[in-house]
């Protein structure tokens, strides 16, 4: 697992999701959906105990070690997060960082509402133009916030098939 290398403060975070076949997910009230094979981006904070090294643990963590908490539970019980992307601070990003991901040329709402439940955005979840690499990502979330020190790591090596 790689969440120790991620610190241990708060933060806001993206996690890079491959769905490699069609899934169907019921995350919560939100309904049932079809999800295709591709890329998700994942929007989320941490700001509790043990900050962006504990919350990107618990993501990481297999489904069977852990309860549904949240709405992203429930997708990365089925296809693995394949990178984080992150940036220290208390700053409150989630939002901004989600809605420039969704700006981006190709993005789409596969799951309206999903992890925005303690906000007004359509989503937290988006699914990325085939080709959008991370390099992409990092360039569209560091846009207007200069010395802002954005991080990547690589969680797997291949991705599980779902």
């Amino acid at each position: 697992m790689i969440a120790h290398e991620l610190p241990r403060a708060p933060g806001t975070y993206v996690l890079m999701i491959q769905v490699t076949r069609p899934i169907v997910i019921s995350p919560g009230r939100l309904g049932t959906f079809r999800l295709d094979e591709g890329w998700y981006a994942y929007v989320g904070s941490a700001r509790g105990s043990g900050g962006l090294a504990a919350r990107v643990a618990r993501h990481l963590r297999a489904p069977r070690e852990r309860r549904p908490r949240w709405h992203i539970d429930h997708l990365t019980a089925l296809a693995p997060v394949i990178y984080v992307i992150w940036a220290t601070g208390n700053a409150k990003r989630e939002c901004q960082w989600a809605r420039r991901l969704l700006a981006l040329p190709g993005s789409a709402i596969p799951i309206p509402r999903f992890g925005a439940s303690d906000c007004h955005c359509p989503t937290h979840l988006i699914r990325l133009k085939e080709g959008m690499i991370v390099s992409i990502l990092m360039q569209a979330l560091r846009a207007q916030e200069m010395g802002l020190t954005i991080s990547v790591i690589r969680t797997t090596t291949s991705p599980r098939r779902t």
